[in-house]
């Protein structure tokens, strides 16, 4: 596990105990749809529109001690519920030393793509990668 930035770290999760991701920004289909179609509006007519992803605390437990990142959202402007639920099942996976989080890193060269999945893929190779 590799972090940057300010309190940048090299760990191995053999040390991480625990990783969670309390804030991350999670908002039904109807929502998201509604939050995409404001900011598009907002853009149209000129009053700018959305500054950047939103951004989420990483809380990592390891060995010694607790580390806490500020990062920003892969995924627009929010997750489904459920691909929030399926993360931090995948990331108790990597924790428990399950999976290994290479698997992500294979995927996107596998995939060859320079956009991310749409919701519905997203959770589909979440819930391939938490049933294995």
């Amino acid at each position: 596990m590799e972090t940057v930035g300010e309190s940048a770290a090299v760990r191995s999760w053999t040390q991480v105990e625990r990783v969670a991701v309390p804030d991350a920004p999670a908002r039904s289909a109807f929502r998201r749809g509604l939050s995409m179609v404001i900011d598009l509006a907002t853009t149209m007519v000129g009053f700018g529109g959305p500054e950047g992803p939103p951004l989420m605390t990483v809380h990592v437990t390891h060995t010694d001690g607790e580390s806490e990142y500020i990062v920003p959202s892969a995924a627009g402007s929010a997750y489904t519920e459920r691909e929030v639920e399926l993360s931090h099942r995948l990331l108790a996976r990597f924790v428990a030393g399950e999976l290994n989080p290479s698997l992500l890193r294979d995927w996107w060269r596998s995939a060859g793509r320079s956009a991310g999945p749409k919701p519905a893929e997203r959770e589909a190779l979440l819930e391939q990668w938490c049933g294995r």
